[in-house]
């Protein structure tokens, strides 16, 4: 039936706000706990999730007088959005600079649930982060965090991308001959077969932090593969 008066109709969007708000919080704790390695959703349908999940969060807090719960926020989304916006203007020296730094964050993330998964705390992952060096840390690291190694072809693009967002951070002014290929037209390049490795990555942060799981805005949901959402973890 269709609300007829304006407080109907208001009430009618509370409510719609309200449980958007709950499904969002609880997808992010979820997602959160498993990066964490707190919660398994292995064998788990969705609906088993979502009743098992609040229950682990109160069991969780009730264990600290004053618990602290940390939050973070997954900006990859967002930064390969605007890439893909600025590479659609043909502004690619521009968009290798984000696609660059979502990367960044990407690879930080993983490294980062995988330390947490190794017992190692907080400011030692910080450590690692900082100081691991970006190639290392798509190889070696991976190695010893017992993660699965990233497929050659798409390693190479990761640093051919590296390379081309350093060329233009750090541009040093060199003349050219107008014979060779500039810049921008090596960027272009690039970006044309780019999505193929951007999709693999995704592939396997889902895998990887977040054990496959991902909800579906359906009314009958299922868990299938994880998308990017902000991570609220305790």
């Amino acid at each position: 039936m269709t609300p007829k008066s304006k407080g109907d109709r208001d009430e009618l969007k509370a409510r719609s706000d309200d449980a958007e708000a709950r499904r969002v919080v609880l997808e992010a704790l979820v997602r959160g706990m498993v990066a964490e390695g707190v919660f398994d959703p292995t064998g788990l349908n969705e609906e088993e999730v979502r009743r098992k999940v609040p229950r682990l969060c109160l069991k969780l807090l009730r264990k600290s007088a004053s618990p602290i719960v940390w939050t973070t926020t997954d900006r990859t989304p967002t930064l390969t959005k605007e890439a893909r916006r600025f590479q659609n203007q043909g502004l690619h020296e521009i968009a290798i600079l984000l696609y660059a730094t979502a990367c960044e964050h990407w690879l930080n993330d993983v490294i980062s649930a995988l330390c947490k998964r190794r017992n190692l705390n907080r400011e030692d992952a910080a450590q690692i982060i900082r100081q691991v060096s970006f190639p290392a840390k798509c190889t070696w690291l991976l190695k010893l965090l017992r993660a699965p190694a990233i497929k050659v072809d798409h390693l190479k693009n990761l640093e051919r991308l590296m390379n081309l967002r350093n060329e233009f951070a750090h541009f040093k002014w060199k003349a050219t001959n107008t014979d060779v290929e500039e810049e921008g037209d090596q960027a272009k390049k690039f970006l044309a077969t780019w999505k193929q490795t951007l999709d693999y990555l995704s592939r396997y942060r889902r895998r990887v932090v977040y054990r496959g799981i991902r909800f579906r805005k359906r009314s009958k949901r299922r868990l299938t593969a994880a998308g990017s959402s902000p991570r609220l973890t305790s």
